[in-house]
């Protein structure tokens, strides 16, 4: 199946994913990503960073404390692709420079490969994110309360995140 219509696919079944602008006034677009490997963690701008360069994490879920620095939404990139933009700064998940650099906030662009995402939807509601800049290299979480990563893509649990409220 062509994954722009598997993306599709997850998109309607998931009804989680958001690949336009914010959603209007009463209908949030923001949500969770969280591990498969380990559903307490979730995407986490490091220290409520909002500059370039803020480190990304895989940190305790915060749901009823200030949440903005763990809420995301996917936004709609040329082709199959999605950059996952950060409420509380705006900006987006960026690999660094090489493939072994932590992944960082940097403001949103379009054409900057290194923020755009290949999202292969997986059982049980679950997505991994292929960076386009690093081919066969995926969004991975690493450790409980630690940086993500940008490790070769095996499809492993540690590769998986779910889309949630």
């Amino acid at each position: 199946m062509h994954l722009r219509k598997a993306t599709a696919i997850a998109t309607a079944t998931l009804g989680l994913l958001s690949f336009a602008s914010p959603a209007s006034a009463g209908e949030s677009a923001w949500r969770f990503i969280s591990s498969a490997a380990n559903s307490t963690q979730v995407l986490d701008a490091e220290e409520h960073g909002i500059k370039d360069g803020t480190v990304i994490l895989s940190f305790t879920a915060h749901p009823n404390t200030d949440p903005d620095n763990q809420l995301w939404q996917l936004l709609d990139r040329k082709g199959d692709r999605v950059a996952i933009q950060g409420k509380e700064s705006g900006k987006c998940i960026t690999a660094g420079p090489t493939r072994n650099d932590f992944l960082t906030l940097q403001t949103c662009n379009r054409k900057n490969k290194r923020q755009q995402w290949l999202a292969h939807p997986q059982r049980l509601q679950r997505l991994i994110f292929e960076n386009k800049r690093f081919h066969g290299h995926c969004l991975t979480f690493l450790n409980t309360n630690s940086p993500v990563g940008l490790e070769e893509c095996d499809g492993a649990t540690d590769q998986k995140w779910r889309i949630t409220h």
